[in-house]
């Protein structure tokens, strides 16, 4: 779509697009809230890493966590936040089902003290903001770099959060208007 886009703009020299990046509060935020729950469990085993004298990957996302791991710093970490065992959850959410558990989740309190840890977690608007222009910037730089179209006719407008995808999408808007 960008490549016909592109052509378009190729061929109408007068052309401008404006490109909106958006993000979804839904969708993104709680994928942005596991990513975060992610890098706090991988910084943890760093943690433990160093403590342990081995060696330690500089760049966090290069840490692997195995299913015990994962495991036992989801409970580290709701013990930390809530100052009580995820164990308690259990007879708190004994009608709640888990259907859509992964397969490291299966375990019912890693379930319930994720699910509640994910809750205490706020996305805010800049974290929001900020992908919604990495959006709009990844287009920018796809159509600079890959297509040849000059700076001047590619505008960043303002981001727009919230309702905003569509099934599984997160659209970002283009618009072409003249210059």
């Amino acid at each position: 779509k960008l490549d016909k886009l592109a052509e378009a703009l190729s061929d109408r020299p007068a052309l401008l697009l404006k490109i909106e990046g958006t993000a979804d509060k839904k969708k993104d935020g709680k994928a942005l809230t596991e990513a975060e729950l992610q890098a706090h469990l991988k910084r943890e085993k760093r943690q433990q890493l160093r403590r342990a004298g081995e060696p330690v990957p500089a760049d966090v996302e290069k840490i692997s966590l195995s299913s015990a791991d994962y495991r036992r710093y989801i409970k580290k970490l709701y013990v930390e936040r809530f100052k009580e065992k995820p164990e308690t959850l259990l007879s708190a959410e004994s009608n709640t089902s888990s259907n859509n558990a992964s397969s490291i989740d299966s375990d019912p309190v890693v379930a319930a003290a994720k699910r509640r840890l994910l809750e205490s977690m706020a996305v805010d608007k800049t974290e929001l903001e900020a992908l919604a222009q990495k959006r709009a910037n990844k287009i920018r730089d796809y159509l600079i770099q890959q297509e040849k179209i000059s700076e001047e006719r590619l505008v960043a407008v303002s981001a727009k959060i919230g309702d905003v995808a569509n099934d599984d999408a997160v659209p970002t808007n283009l618009i072409l208007a003249g210059s």
